[in-house]
């Protein structure tokens, strides 16, 4: 005979009270509780969809400066996505990515962190500790900063293969990770379902931004300005709208949204943050629709505007990590490295020492002569020095 859940004791006896039994916790679709409690009951009723995103864009916008318009919009949809993830398919990540350090990305990320549902910071966090940390429902969402230091060059992308692999299943609901688990070594399957926001400098994988709303972020003008953000003061501010959008989440179901203005991966991308639009009603189903048609068709002069920043990193690391720190490298090998370089786009640009000499000579920097040996023309890494602390960030430092 199995015994009680709850044991009566002595004292139970002289108070003459009788034992309460333990407390069933249900869970809802969004893995909130359904107990009945004074502090549910005394929760107040959601405002309307259109009124909540109105605040919600303008919470974000005074304290961050985002490039555009549509930019604001996506981030504003995907913040309120994260409390209605477990109602979709897909999930979505967000870059946060720009040229320069002092762009703003870590202040968007801070931002975001006491507003999206369930935030998973991982800094320093192994990939066994992330998988285990999801589940079926209910995932968490995960934050990453500084993710240029983890895909930021190939060596560090290859060191981090597993990573890119959780966060590439992720995208999609029903994806999981084989592990061998305990001292028997028992086969066991963990979900990667999970939204995620990185933010780093440079481009991310091609396999991650493939399936990423990407935010450029720029440095703001001098006519451009933004509240200070202070933890004390503003974060018990960006909790009560995280409440509000949790509790609006629970009171709607999203649909299929129709007329979706972009295909294939794109549409997977976006489906969800247009369905949260949707939702929300009043004026942002067309607000949404726009921002990604606009962000979609921005796609690749964003990445235009990269390049010469990207290139100069690019160069960096062949000279420090591909060569080993070689102070000269011939104008033919320099170009034979960098087009070895995965996820980026110097190969398909058949990149050539004639059409490197023309990117370079934008920062005056010129090839040379050896003054001993064969007397290749080539490049000196002391060129690059003074613009390499110009142009590339240092890090730890972008607020």
């Amino acid at each position: 005979m199995s015994e009680p859940d709850h044991q009566i004791t002595p004292a139970d006896v002289a108070a003459n009270t009788k034992p309460k039994p333990p407390r069933q916790r249900q869970r809802t679709r969004a893995g909130k509780s359904n107990t009945p409690s004074l502090a549910a009951v005394a929760e107040p009723v959601p405002r309307p969809g259109p009124e909540l995103m109105r605040d919600l864009k303008a919470t974000i916008a005074r304290y961050c400066v985002l490039p555009t318009e549509s930019a604001l919009i996506a981030v504003t949809l995907y913040a309120a996505y994260t409390h209605l993830s477990d109602s979709f398919d897909y999930a979505p990540r967000m870059v946060v990515r720009s040229a320069m350090k002092r762009s703003g990305k870590s202040r968007l990320l801070e931002v975001l962190a006491e507003l999206v549902h369930q935030p998973l910071q991982t800094i320093n966090a192994t990939v066994p500790y992330i998988f285990r940390s999801l589940s079926d429902q209910d995932p968490p969402t995960l934050i990453f900063d500084e993710a240029d230091t983890v895909f930021g060059t190939k060596a560090k992308a290859e060191a981090n293969e597993d990573l890119r692999g959780l966060l590439n299943a992720g995208f999609r609901r029903g994806q999981t990770v084989g592990r061998t688990v305990g001292p028997m070594h028992t086969p066991q399957q963990f979900p990667t379902f999970a939204p995620a926001v990185l933010a780093g400098i440079g481009r991310m994988p091609d396999t991650i931004e493939d399936r990423a709303v990407v935010i450029v972020m720029k440095r703001r003008k001098p006519t451009e300005t933004v509240e200070q953000f202070r933890f004390g003061r503003d974060v018990p501010i960006l909790h009560e709208l995280r409440a509000e959008l949790a509790r609006w989440a629970e009171t709607i179901t999203p649909g299929i949204p129709e007329d979706l203005p972009v295909y294939d991966r794109e549409a997977d991308t976006w489906e969800p943050l247009i369905a949260v639009a949707d939702a929300a009603g009043g004026h942002w189903p067309q607000l949404a629709r726009m921002a990604c048609k606009v962000m979609c068709g921005a796609a690749g002069d964003d990445d235009a505007d990269q390049l010469p920043t990207m290139l100069l990193a690019d160069i960096k690391e062949v000279f420090d990590e591909r060569m080993h720190g070689t102070t000269f490298l011939a104008s033919n090998v320099l170009c034979d490295e960098l087009r070895k370089i995965d996820d980026a786009p110097w190969s398909s640009m058949e990149l050539n020492p004639t059409k490197l000499g023309m990117k370079l000579g934008d920062h005056r920097i010129r090839s040379r002569r050896r003054p001993e040996g064969d007397r290749k023309r080539g490049y000196f890494r002391e060129d690059f020095i003074d613009v390499w602390e110009r142009h590339l960030p240092a890090r730890g430092d972008d607020a």
